[in-house]
Parts: structure tokens; sequence; C-alpha cells
């Protein structure tokens, strides 16, 4: 049969499919080069003083010989001394030495603007940002720390007072303690989030409709100082109005409602296992922390799924490959049974609307159930005319009638599609560049993650909704 697959290759398929997806988030493609942050700095003969203006790289900084053909000297920090390194990092100022003036375009994978800059007491050579800052907008935390104007380096006329600081170059000032500099505001107003292109990912509706629950990471005010101070990644809360956002819980992933609202289940990040959580208040938020129920043991497991009546949590194990594939688990942990595997290996599923069939769908497009009460698989139907290599995220809509799915065309952006419920009837649901999504509970919209690439447009890596009929398109996360 042409949709039949040797068991172990299609198992082995499915484990380099979770990698690729992971490696995907890693690294930048140039085939979204036109959307990376760019920075063009203008630097004479001579000694200059630079800076890098965006978090780059994820912490790893910039060689200087990446940037700088016509260094003729190592990078010189200063830290009540000059230290000699050769990567340039964020918030600070180096100086460095050109054999010839040259204009350097500082062009690389941004994770986030740069909102506020550290200093110690003494003398400091501090970055800047992405964009022109008026020293007068500038603000200190706290207030009164700095003693010195702010200093740049004109290698005609030497030390100058300067009024702007400019993207690229590096500039002296001296504190009486230590404290931050405050260039502008940045999402969150704190450190930045560490996978700045998922903002927002896994949005998961609650049946009641207000709010939506979804993985994240940002800043929050830990010590309710006013400021935000510690970096809170996992599942936050977000009004499905006005976009407000709150931390529920710390490392989750994959979030999914149970049918009445009261219970979310997901995985931890740190273990893979899977875990249910009573919700005791939606606004002000509120769990039992005495309520965190571990259902798995061992394994790697993800994408948990509730029943519509309840009664099972579906999720998928990827290691080890002896019990790779679906597994059904009670909510209260009492049983826990694989699925048999099949031929056609599923790769992603969801439940159907009776709660006694799984939708799967297998390779090439192809989709089947799978009655959990005989475990005998049916076929439904193929998708036949998208020339898509990746098929995912199949969710019924809450009445029944509709199943939205995503696919990534091996050309054409990524985008939602639907096909009615006897598999016919197949339009696309949203623009491209659509991942993750879920149905609002009424099934009137949808909630879905834009993302064009890891270095991204504008509102990219944040939540939209719209209505089904493509109407109503916003973005509601900032």
């Amino acid at each position: 049969m042409y949709y039949k697959l040797n068991y172990l290759m299609t198992r082995v398929c499915f484990t380099l499919i979770m990698l690729i997806s992971q490696l995907t988030i890693l690294r930048c493609q140039d085939l979204y080069r036109y959307d990376w942050d760019t920075v063009q700095v203008v630097l004479t003969k001579g000694w200059n003083i630079v800076s890098l203006p965006l978090y780059f790289n994820y912490g790893k900084g910039i060689h200087k010989d990446s940037l700088f053909r016509n260094a003729v000297s190592s990078l010189f920090t200063y830290k009540g001394s000059y230290v000699p390194c050769d990567t340039l990092q964020p918030e600070i100022g180096y100086w460095i030495k050109l054999v010839k003036a040259e204009t350097v375009q500082i062009i690389a994978c941004p994770a986030g603007p740069i909102g506020k800059v550290p200093v110690r007491a003494g003398w400091n050579i501090i970055g800047s940002t992405n964009i022109k800052v008026l020293v007068d907008t500038i603000t200190i935390e706290p207030a009164g720390i700095i003693i010195s104007k702010f200093y740049y380096f004109d290698p005609d006329s030497g030390y100058m007072v300067a009024d702007t600081i400019v993207p690229g170059k590096g500039y002296w000032v001296k504190a009486k303690s230590a404290g931050t500099i405050k260039l502008q505001d940045v999402p969150g107003g704190g450190p930045e989030p560490q996978w700045w292109p998922f903002y927002y990912d896994y949005p998961s509706w609650h049946p009641a409709g207000e709010w939506i629950a979804s993985e994240h990471g940002d800043s929050v005010d830990a010590d309710g100082d006013g400021r935000y101070d510690e970096y809170f990644s996992g599942v936050w809360l977000v009004h499905a109005e006005t976009g407000e956002k709150k931390p529920l819980l710390r490392y989750a992933s994959h979030p999914d409602w149970s049918p009445d609202g009261s219970h979310l289940v997901f995985y931890d990040g740190r273990d893979y296992q899977i875990y249910t959580v009573k919700i005791l208040c939606l606004d002000p938020v509120r769990f039992d922390t005495n309520g965190i129920l571990r259902l798995t043991n061992g394994g790697k497991n993800f994408f948990p799924k509730w029943s519509p009546d309840g009664e099972w949590i579906l999720y998928q194990i990827s290691y080890p490959m002896s019990v790779t594939g679906s597994w059904l688990v009670k909510p209260d942990g009492s049983t826990n049974i694989q699925l048999p595997t099949l031929n056609w290996y599923p790769i992603w599923s969801t439940w159907h609307p009776s709660a006694t069939k799984i939708l799967y769908f297998g390779v090439a497009g192809s989709m089947f159930f799978l009655d959990i009460k005989t475990n005998q698989s049916k076929f439904f139907t193929v998708i036949k005319y998208l020339d898509s290599y990746i098929y995912e995220y199949p969710k019924y809509s809450p009445e029944g009638n509709s199943i939205a799915f995503f696919s990534k065309p091996r050309v054409n952006p990524p985008a939602l599609w639907m096909i009615d419920s006897t598999g016919s009837n197949l339009q696309k649901l949203s623009p491209d560049y659509v991942w993750k999504y879920d149905w609002s509970p009424d099934g009137t919209m949808l909630v879905f993650l834009y993302w064009v690439g890891l270095c991204p447009r504008s509102g990219s890596g944040h939540l939209w909704i719209m209505n089904i009929d493509g109407t109503g398109l916003r973005q509601l996360t900032r």
C-alpha cells in the first residue's frame, strides 16, 4: 500500500522531525535575511569606541573579525582598567583601532532591543541600543547616581559631550554607585526574553472564553517593588480582548484546558513529564500548589490533549523508541496505556468530538481514525491538493463539523487550513506564516502564533486573533 511504511523507519522519521523542529528554533536562515535587524555604523581611521546595539545570537556576541575588516587591535573594554577581548557583547562599549575608515553593517540574528545598560561605581564605557536616544530622555535607576556627562570620542577633537546616543557607538559615563541607565522601553521592561521570536506558543483558549493560556517568556516584578527583575518562562494567561498577560506556571509547556476549565494539563520542560494542575481563579490568577499531579513516569512526553468528555488525556512519547507513540492516561493517573502501533504511524493527533475516537495525521497527508475501545483503525481521507511536507496540529471545531490543521508547503509559507468533518471542502483559513493555534470556545474565531522566522517582522512571535471567515484580524499581544 502507498501509505504503509516500515514501522521502525517511521519511528526514526518521527524522532528526526522532532529534532529538526527544535534545531529550527536555534538558527537563522538566509531565507529570512531581509528581516534581520541591521545597524550601519560609520567609523574613522584610528581609534573608535564601538558597541553592539542589539542582543545578538542569544548571548554569544559577535567576534570582532566578523565586523571590522580593517581592525589592527584587539577590543578593549574598561572595568577599572582596560581589559582586552575579541568578542563584542551588548550593553558594553569597546575601543578598537582601524587601519582605515570603514562603514560597518551590523547584520545578525537579534534576541531583542537593549533597554537598560548596567553601570558600576566609577567610569564606565557603555553600549548603545538600536535607535538614536536623546540624552535628555535617559532615566537612571536609582536616580542621581550619574555624576558626569556622556562623552564620545572624536579622533580630531578628542572627548566631546554627547547629546544623542547613536546605535553602534560607545560612551564614557561616570557613576557614584552601581545602577542602570534606561535607554528605551522594551517589552516587559526588564530582562529580555530568552527566545525572543517565540514570545508566545501553543495557545489554548479557556472554555469560558475570556482568557487564553499560552507558552511565553518575559520579565516580571518578582518582589513587588515595581521593577521588572526576574525572567519567567512557562505558561501565561492572555486576556482574549485586551491582550493583558500574567504569569501562571513556570517551566510549563503545551497547555490544554480540561473541558470544564477547572484544570490545565501540561508537560514540564525540565523533566518532560505530563502534569495536571487545578486552577482556582483566573483573575486574579491562582492555582492549587498542592494540586499539581504528575501523570507520567519516564521518557519524553509531549502534546497532552484532554478528551471532550474529560475522561482521558492523549499524549505522545518520543523517547525511548521502545515506547514511542500515542498514549492515554486518566486525569488522576490511575490508568496509563499505550495505543496500538500502526503501519500508518501517527505523528500528530487529536480527539474526535465523540471522545471514543482519535484522528491521526499519518504520512503524506493521510488521515485516519483509531477507535480507543476496539483499537481498530479506519482510513479517513488524504489531503491531496497541498504540496506540503508537514501537516500538524489537527483540531476539531467546537461544534465538530470542521477540522483545522497546520500545513507547511515545500515552497510557500505555512498557514492554517480546514476541511469539513467528511474530509471535503478544503480551504485556507489564515494569512501566511501562521503556526500554532486554537479555536475559540464558540468556534467563531481562531487565536494563532504569527511567526515569520527566527528574525521576525513586526508582530512576529505574537498571538493574533481573527474570525473564521478571515475578518477582524488583529494583533492580540505586544
